[in-house]
């Protein structure tokens, strides 16, 4: 078994491969130790070897604490944006529209739309900023949004709508 200084060595350890592991003068921290705990013993006090002297360890003042949690990053949840699409009343009355896109793998029924008197339909979701191409599904037929801002062509060679969802 190998015997443990206490002294600091004037020789800089040698750099180890692996993960790294940091730590900071722990030479002080065991004569530290090794110090209360021949002063407890001499004085009769119970200390136990892993509770390191009240002097050695700080209690960080409030400005401290306030401190170190203002550097702290800070967490938010993603952004999200509630978007309504609107399927306009048709001549046909139609049955079933869903709607379908990049938002929901182009399930043709994940997203039902719900009919209102006067026709229209309409369902609302909270999509992440980004560009999303999507269709409507009525009573089984893919249909681009006629009232959409862009149309481009799929690999199908239809329309899909496209939509900037902007935070």
């Amino acid at each position: 078994m190998a015997k443990r200084s206490l002294k600091k060595s004037a020789k800089p350890a040698a750099p180890s491969t692996g993960a790294k592991h940091e730590i900071s003068q722990p030479e002080v921290g065991v004569a530290a130790s090794a110090t209360a705990l021949k002063s407890a013993a001499s004085a009769g006090t119970p200390l136990s070897p892993s509770t390191p002297p009240a002097a050695s360890l700080p209690e960080p003042t409030l400005l401290e604490a306030t401190a170190v949690e203002d550097k702290a990053p800070l967490r938010t949840a993603p952004a999200v944006v509630k978007v309504t699409f609107v399927f306009p009343p048709c001549s046909c009355c139609a049955e079933r529209v869903f709607l379908s896109g990049d938002f929901n793998s182009w399930s043709p029924d994940a997203t039902p739309m719900k009919r209102y008197d006067d026709g229209h339909w309409e369902t609302t979701l909270s999509l992440a900023p980004g560009r999303y191409e999507y269709k409507f599904v009525r009573d089984g037929e893919w249909m681009p949004d006629l009232l959409a801002s862009e149309n481009v062509w799929n690999q199908h060679g239809t329309l899909n709508s496209v939509i900037e969802v902007r935070p």
